[in-house]
């Protein structure tokens, strides 16, 4: 069966008591209630999600079922599923998770394809019309300098490979574009700089060279 996250979703801590799980799912719940969100159907969708985990946890029987269930989980190494529903504040975390685990990365030795794609699932299309349509300026803005954050181990030809998702980003996110082609712009001339900074140096030696060699034999 399904395993979620309850806790996560109801911004919580393993362990959270009776109170707590209370009082975080009316404030969460007053937030995206679908009579102050008419028409958000991402709203209206975590809404559930909200109610299915508080109902499991403040259940007694449900709740033993689903304690056992996330301790088997957890024992065998496994993550949880994904909730139907995503709200920038998943995203973002998934995003602060992804850019922790980067900064304690050795650089030189991590899987870049795996990076790579974790960055690409962060830029799905699915995930990116949820963000614009909470219209979460400050929730969005992170998420991005989070990702870029992220982008910075990768050598420059995966970021060509990320140009799909970049192009789809800056269609679907307009708020983004700018942020997103200046990175790219400074990617790529850090890397033809990179290729070529050698060749240049050295002409310019050779240049310097046959000038002082030209003034001092006259």
């Amino acid at each position: 069966m399904p395993v979620k996250d309850y806790y996560t979703m109801l911004e919580l801590e393993p362990g959270a008591n009776a109170e707590e799980i209370k009082k975080s799912f009316r404030r969460l719940a007053l937030r995206y209630h679908p009579d102050t969100n008419q028409g958000n159907r991402h709203s209206e969708a975590w809404f559930r999600e909200l109610q299915e985990a508080y109902d499991v946890l403040t259940d007694p029987i449900k709740k033993e079922a689903y304690l056992q269930e996330r301790w088997l989980r957890k024992s065998a190494g496994k993550g949880f599923d994904e909730p139907v529903a995503l709200t920038p504040e998943h995203i973002l975390y998934k995003a602060q998770i992804l850019a922790r685990e980067v900064r304690g990365m050795d650089h030189f030795r991590m899987n870049h394809v795996a990076l790579r794609r974790r960055i690409e699932e962060l830029l799905q299309w699915q995930w990116l019309d949820m963000l614009q349509s909470f219209e979460d300026d400050k929730a969005n803005d992170e998420i991005l300098r989070l990702i870029l954050q992220s982008c910075e181990p990768l050598e420059y030809r995966q970021i060509e490979q990320l140009k799909e998702s970049f192009t789809t980003a800056e269609d679907m996110m307009p708020a983004w574009k700018q942020s997103l082609q200046a990175y790219i712009s400074k990617r790529r001339n850090a890397y033809f700089w990179d290729q070529f900074q050698a060749p240049i140096i050295i002409g310019l030696s050779l240049l310097l060279c046959a000038l002082i060699f030209a003034i001092s034999s006259r």
